[in-house]
């Protein structure tokens, strides 16, 4: 799993060898939070965690501090069918889903960023069932 969780590390990612579809959803973020940049570092506004071909739910579990397939207030596990998705949204863009979860009303923001293909295949069914068609 990649971790970007400031500035710094961004624009290690942006320089370095990466996907192109991933580093275009990077840099698109990275506009949407540039106004607030200059007062802030990007760990003060999101953290973006980029799983890989080959992570595990356990993986992803242990980096973010929780699991995407749980909703937060009432436990429920997906594919329950009382499942609610603990994100604020889950956009489906070229070769990506992107989620977004605000975990409280300070402090960053958390963006995973899960590959269509390849990946765990509870995550991406969940992804594929909830994302929305990016704008």
């Amino acid at each position: 799993m990649l971790s970007i969780e400031d500035s710094a590390a961004m624009q290690r990612a942006l320089s370095g060898p990466i996907d192109p579809d991933l580093k275009t959803i990077l840099l698109d973020r990275l506009e949407l939070l540039a106004e607030f940049l200059g007062d802030w570092d990007l760990a003060d506004l999101a953290l973006f965690y980029i799983v890989e071909p080959g992570d595990s739910l356990d993986v992803i579990e242990k980096t973010l501090g929780f699991s995407p397939l749980v909703n937060f207030v009432d436990g429920a596990r997906y594919p329950d069918p009382t499942f609610e998705p603990p994100w604020e949204f889950c956009i489906a863009r070229k070769g990506y889903f992107d989620l977004t979860f605000a975990l409280s009303d300070v402090g960053p923001s958390f963006c995973l960023l899960v590959p269509t293909n390849g990946v765990d295949t509870a995550l991406r069914n969940l992804c594929r069932a909830y994302a929305t068609p990016a704008p």
